[in-house]
């Protein structure tokens, strides 16, 4: 399943303007096939809950049984290593 919402171009902070986007792909050891019915249904829980909570905008999601793509729009405070 594909989780896509818009976000403008740009996005604000009171001391900044940016467009800072990443692409994360996680992968279980062994690349297993883990990642499917409730499993998958709870990851997705977890990703959102977490983006919310850190204002984080969900830019695109896809989980697959052996692998996820996340897609975010960070505010620049937010080093990759912390995402």
């Amino acid at each position: 399943m594909y989780y896509h919402i818009h976000v403008p171009e740009e996005r604000t902070t009171r001391h900044s303007h940016y467009n800072l986007n990443y692409h994360w792909v996680f992968t279980p050891k062994y690349r297993r096939h883990i990642f499917f019915g409730e499993v998958r249904e709870r990851l997705m829980q977890v990703f959102r809950e977490a983006c919310l909570m850190r204002d984080w905008a969900v830019l695109g999601m896809e989980v697959m049984p052996d692998h996820v793509h996340l897609f975010l729009s960070v505010p620049p405070k937010w080093s990759p290593s912390d995402v």
